[in-house]
């Protein structure tokens, strides 16, 4: 059994959200007009999101882009291909 590199951990969905997926609702939510927490929460959880976890998405995902610029860089491929 091999182990797991950092490389391979930034890549790691958070609660179950992969990059491009964070990346598709991202682009949703940005075309929306829902606004407040717990309406964006409700809104997550329609489109498969668990229920309490949109922040801890959010920010899991901003810290990696922060951190690693290869996931930002992906984050605006996907965001330009959901276009």
């Amino acid at each position: 059994m091999g182990e797991t590199s950092a490389s391979d951990q930034i890549w790691s969905p958070i609660c179950g959200v992969t990059l491009e997926r964070y990346a598709e609702l991202t682009r949703e939510l940005a075309g929306s007009r829902v606004v407040g927490p717990e309406a964006v929460e409700r809104w997550a959880v329609v489109r498969g999101v668990r229920p309490g976890s949109w922040i801890e998405i959010t920010a899991g995902w901003s810290s990696r882009m922060i951190r690693f610029a290869e996931v930002r860089r992906r984050f605006d491929q996907c965001l330009a291909e959901s276009a």
